[in-house]
């Protein structure tokens, strides 16, 4: 999202996003243009580092991804632990998809003591490091993990060598959840999506079938739902908009 932001800034292009949550994304001055419809790894990060301290801990420690995303989430989470007390003992990395180094770090954060974990960690990594985790007792009784929101859990287990193992390994994993339309709250959601705003948007001839089904899917609601739905209508707005300013018309 960074460089494609940074791209349309030139011509002063606007970008809408549903999914990226980089806090570094924020920043007006480095993309002007930038906009997006879901909340930032700041927030999360500082809800659940909140929730840590709330229940009495004063000690933890992080695995996480090297990327930008793991590496912006873990600031987030360090600038929040330090406001509320909360030691951050270690802060392990990994490549993505490095066994070895998923290894070291997992030694790592048993080595510090800690017992509350904050996995920072894409789906595809989740299974193994979860198996990891589980040989170095790390998921023994006295341990709790935390995960950031975007994780589809189901897609982990499903996928997964191991699927009943990985689904007991994870049971019990705590998460900081973007997504409200939990239950009846996404099947009236779905069912609303299915009616006139469809209707609306294909009269907007930006609006391809392709971006309309993203946004007006069938089955249950998954984590970007709702925010899928509001960066459509934010951009169908805003297509409105520009109608007007240049010919009079919407």
């Amino acid at each position: 999202t960074g460089p494609l932001a940074l791209a349309a800034s030139i011509e002063s292009t606007p970008v809408i996003t549903y999914a990226s949550t980089a806090s570094a994304l924020s920043d007006s001055g480095t993309y002007p243009t930038l906009s997006r419809t879901v909340i930032n790894d700041a927030v999360l990060a500082d809800s659940t580092i909140r929730s840590v301290a709330a229940m009495g801990f004063t000690r933890m420690s992080v695995v996480y991804v090297n990327d930008a995303w793991g590496r912006g989430y873990v600031q987030d989470a360090t600038e929040s632990a330090r406001e509320v007390g909360v030691d951050i003992v270690v802060s392990a990395r990994y490549e993505l998809g490095d066994q070895v180094e998923m290894e070291d770090a997992i030694v790592r954060v048993a080595q510090s003591g800690a017992r509350i974990i904050l996995c920072i960690a894409f789906a595809v990594d989740l299974a193994l490091l979860s198996s990891i985790a589980d040989r170095h007792g790390l998921l023994n009784s006295g341990y709790a993990w935390m995960l950031p929101s975007m994780l589809d859990m189901n897609a982990v287990i499903t996928t997964s060598a191991e699927p009943e193992k990985t689904l007991e390994r994870l049971t019990g994993w705590l998460t900081a959840s973007i997504n409200a339309l939990h239950g009846e709250l996404g099947r009236n959601f779905q069912d609303t999506l299915q009616n006139e705003p469809r209707q609306h948007l294909s009269r907007t001839s930006l609006m391809s079938d392709e971006v309309l089904d993203s946004a007006i899917a069938g089955g249950e609601c998954d984590m970007y739902c709702g925010t899928i739905y509001d960066a459509v209508w934010t951009a169908a707005i805003a297509i409105g908009k520009v109608g007007v300013a240049a010919d009079g018309s919407v």
